[in-house]
């Protein structure tokens, strides 16, 4: 019984640790990917009339709004396969214990017997 409770314990815990692994590797991508695609900063400080500087700010948002979408979504993703994975846990927990208190109950019915 200890032991089933430890590794219940255990997989929860990992359930809940992989996800922020996962989120440090998202979020360290992230800015590799930002400190990479500094050319688009480039284009602002290179533009000649003000409608080029407005088109340059207007590429620099769009990408920024991709990038963020992006990252939304990843992160959702992580968080919902852990929260999948943290249900069927417990799923499992309450289906042993619904069997265990059956089989007490069952026990105690044939020995009142």
């Amino acid at each position: 019984m200890q032991r089933q409770y430890t590794e219940n314990w255990n997989k929860l815990y990992q359930c809940v640790t992989r996800p922020l692994s996962d989120l440090t590797e998202l979020n360290m991508n992230t800015l590799q990917n930002w400190s990479k695609n500094t050319g688009h900063f480039e284009e602002l400080t290179q533009v000649k009339k003000p409608e080029d500087f407005f088109l340059a700010q207007i590429k620099l948002a769009n990408i920024g709004q991709l990038e963020m979408m992006s990252y939304v979504k990843k992160s959702s993703d992580i968080w919902i396969k852990a929260i999948e994975q943290i249900n069927d846990i417990c799923d499992d927990i309450a289906r042993e214990t619904t069997q265990k208190a059956s089989e007490v109950i069952k026990s105690a019915h044939k020995s009142k017997e």
